[in-house]
Protein backbone atom coordinates (compact mmCIF):
# COMPACT_ATOMS: atom_id res chain seq x y z
CA UNK A 1 0.00 0.00 0.00
CA UNK A 2 1.68 3.47 -0.85
CA UNK A 3 -0.09 6.70 0.70
CA UNK A 4 0.71 9.59 -0.33
CA UNK A 5 -0.82 12.63 2.01
CA UNK A 6 -1.73 16.09 0.16
CA UNK A 7 -2.21 19.24 1.47
CA UNK A 8 -0.77 22.28 0.26
CA UNK A 9 -1.66 24.67 3.04
CA UNK A 10 0.54 22.34 5.81
CA UNK A 11 3.24 21.75 3.14
CA UNK A 12 3.65 25.39 3.02
CA UNK A 13 3.56 25.78 7.09
CA UNK A 14 6.61 22.96 6.97
CA UNK A 15 8.30 24.51 4.77
CA UNK A 16 9.75 27.10 6.71
CA UNK A 17 13.67 26.33 6.76
CA UNK A 18 14.93 25.56 10.36
CA UNK A 19 17.25 28.58 12.00
CA UNK A 20 20.19 26.66 12.77
CA UNK A 21 21.56 23.04 11.97
CA UNK A 22 21.09 22.96 15.81
CA UNK A 23 16.91 23.49 15.12
CA UNK A 24 17.19 20.89 12.69
CA UNK A 25 19.08 18.56 14.88
CA UNK A 26 16.79 18.93 17.60
CA UNK A 27 13.64 18.54 15.95
CA UNK A 28 15.28 15.16 14.02
CA UNK A 29 16.12 14.02 17.53
CA UNK A 30 12.35 14.36 18.78
CA UNK A 31 11.19 13.11 15.51
CA UNK A 32 13.11 10.33 16.21
CA UNK A 33 12.59 9.33 19.55
CA UNK A 34 8.70 10.42 19.10
CA UNK A 35 9.10 7.02 16.17
CA UNK A 36 11.47 4.74 18.22
CA UNK A 37 8.22 5.00 20.92
CA UNK A 38 5.58 4.63 17.72
CA UNK A 39 7.18 1.56 16.30
CA UNK A 40 7.43 0.18 19.74
CA UNK A 41 3.51 0.52 20.57
CA UNK A 42 2.18 -0.67 17.12
CA UNK A 43 4.80 -3.95 17.31
CA UNK A 44 6.32 -2.68 13.68
CA UNK A 45 9.29 -4.57 13.34
CA UNK A 46 10.98 -2.62 10.31
CA UNK A 47 11.31 0.78 9.56
CA UNK A 48 13.42 2.79 6.79
CA UNK A 49 12.30 6.39 6.57
CA UNK A 50 13.92 9.78 4.51
CA UNK A 51 13.51 12.83 5.80
CA UNK A 52 14.17 16.44 4.30
CA UNK A 53 13.63 19.66 4.72
CA UNK A 54 15.63 23.17 4.54
CA UNK A 55 17.78 25.27 6.84
CA UNK A 56 19.00 29.08 7.09
CA UNK A 57 22.71 28.91 6.53
CA UNK A 58 25.33 31.27 8.49
CA UNK A 59 26.22 32.98 5.29
CA UNK A 60 24.26 35.91 3.73
CA UNK A 61 23.62 36.64 -0.22
CA UNK A 62 24.30 40.09 -1.50
CA UNK A 63 20.59 41.26 -0.48
CA UNK A 64 21.61 40.61 3.37
CA UNK A 65 19.33 37.90 3.27
CA UNK A 66 20.70 34.63 5.20
CA UNK A 67 20.90 31.97 2.53
CA UNK A 68 18.66 28.73 2.90
CA UNK A 69 20.35 24.95 1.87
CA UNK A 70 18.29 21.55 1.82
CA UNK A 71 19.15 18.85 4.02
CA UNK A 72 18.33 15.05 3.90
CA UNK A 73 19.01 11.83 6.21
CA UNK A 74 17.85 8.62 6.13
CA UNK A 75 17.28 5.78 9.05
CA UNK A 76 16.39 2.58 9.64
CA UNK A 77 14.52 0.93 12.53
CA UNK A 78 15.13 -2.52 13.20
CA UNK A 79 17.26 -5.44 11.33
CA UNK A 80 19.98 -3.28 9.53
CA UNK A 81 20.19 -6.55 7.01
CA UNK A 82 16.39 -4.84 5.44
CA UNK A 83 17.33 -1.46 4.99
CA UNK A 84 18.60 -1.49 1.48
CA UNK A 85 16.01 -3.79 0.06
CA UNK A 86 13.32 -1.62 2.14
CA UNK A 87 15.09 1.49 0.48
CA UNK A 88 15.13 0.15 -2.84
CA UNK A 89 11.05 -1.06 -2.63
CA UNK A 90 10.38 2.56 -1.87
CA UNK A 91 12.17 3.77 -4.72
CA UNK A 92 10.70 1.54 -7.33
CA UNK A 93 7.02 2.40 -5.53
CA UNK A 94 7.51 6.26 -5.69
CA UNK A 95 8.71 6.08 -9.21
CA UNK A 96 5.70 3.88 -10.07
CA UNK A 97 3.63 6.18 -8.61
CA UNK A 98 4.83 8.70 -10.12
CA UNK A 99 4.48 7.58 -13.51
CA UNK A 100 1.13 7.20 -12.78
CA UNK A 101 0.47 10.34 -11.99
CA UNK A 102 2.08 11.92 -14.89
CA UNK A 103 0.13 9.61 -16.98
CA UNK A 104 -2.87 10.48 -15.72
CA UNK A 105 -2.23 14.11 -16.06
CA UNK A 106 -0.92 13.64 -19.10
CA UNK A 107 -3.99 11.89 -20.58
CA UNK A 108 -6.29 14.84 -19.24
CA UNK A 109 -3.91 17.28 -21.23
CA UNK A 110 -4.36 15.64 -24.35
CA UNK A 111 -7.93 15.07 -25.07
CA UNK A 112 -9.22 15.35 -28.23
CA UNK A 113 -11.24 18.37 -29.17
CA UNK A 114 -14.70 16.95 -29.25
CA UNK A 115 -16.48 17.72 -32.37
CA UNK A 116 -19.45 20.44 -32.42
CA UNK A 117 -22.78 18.95 -32.21
CA UNK A 118 -24.90 20.23 -35.05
Amino acid sequence: MTTTIRNARLYRELSQPFESVEKVNEAVEAFMGELRALREKHKIQDVHIVIAGTCLGADVDEEGKREEFPWMLTAHHGDQLKAESMAAYAFGRAAADRQEFVGKQTSRAIRPAKEPKG
